[in-house]
């Protein structure tokens, strides 16, 4: 709900900005407010392309969302504090990769971030028929577990590129102009390992990055090599990250 709010805010003006409650907005008013695709801020932003798909897409998205996350009451009001925390559901989590998706897509946005849990979570995982969570599995010598809870978080990260890959923005799509990076706190959760780290590393960055190669680098190549090398892809340029992170990685650009 909050982070859909933030998403719609920016269509209100200046002074509703003020009086609306920072926890709710009203997705409703601000789909009647940008009005048709022919009106209001498109017709503005006709001559630019690029902008229009944008505007179009965040529209689309926000009807989207109002209808998955219920988000849209007739008027503003500050909600009551849940009781707790929102129960872990695949619904959610992909209501939250939609929200990433719409982010990045809509130009809301140039970093987002993401994590399904933190490192010792050990939360049940109902939808896998599972009664133990990630992190209490993780050391049960369990390793065909471990593979089903792995290939769905993997499904997740499938899900959101997909979203991008279905965006058209410019020549290409907002996943050719993005660069994703996704791992683990670890590489294995029974010992600990921060050994051979898997890493995925999706889009194209705009034609900066060299996609459908696997690149294997010799053992004790820091991490922070490939986090300095994904920052210069990106666009900015530091000759460092890190203690560590001193060297660009070949393998990676295009």
């Amino acid at each position: 709900m909050a982070a859909a709010g933030r998403l719609a805010r920016g269509h209100h003006g200046a002074e509703a900005r003020d009086e609306v409650p920072r926890e709710l907005v009203d997705l409703r008013e601000v789909v009647a407010e940008a009005g048709a695709p022919e009106q209001g801020l498109a017709q503005v932003l006709a001559p630019a392309e690029v902008r229009r798909q944008r505007l179009d897409a965040h529209l689309s998205s926000i009807r989207d969302l109002e209808r998955e996350v219920g988000a849209a009451p007739t008027t503003c009001a500050r909600p009551e504090a849940p009781g707790g925390d929102l129960p872990a559901s695949p619904e959610r989590v992909q209501i939250m990769l939609r929200l990433v998706a719409t982010a990045l897509r809509c130009d809301l946005t140039r970093f987002a971030s993401f994590a399904l849990n933190n490192g010792i979570d050990s939360s049940p995982l109902p939808w896998l028929g599972l009664s133990g969570g990630h992190h209490d599995l993780s050391h049960a010598d369990d390793h065909d577990t471990i593979v089903r809870i792995v290939r769905y978080e993997m499904e997740q990260v499938a899900y959101l590129l997909a979203l991008l890959k279905a965006a058209p923005e410019g020549d290409g799509t907002a996943l050719d102009n993005s660069l994703i990076f996704v791992s683990s706190e670890v590489s294995d959760g029974a010992t600990h390992s921060l050994d051979d780290m898997p890493v995925l590393v999706a889009g194209r960055a705009a034609g900066c990055v060299r996609p459908g190669t696997h690149l294997r680098f010799p053992d004790q190549t820091p991490i922070s090599n490939l986090y300095l090398t994904l920052l210069n892809l990106a666009g900015v340029t530091t000759p460092a990250f890190g203690l560590d992170g001193t060297t660009l990685l070949d393998g990676l650009a295009s």
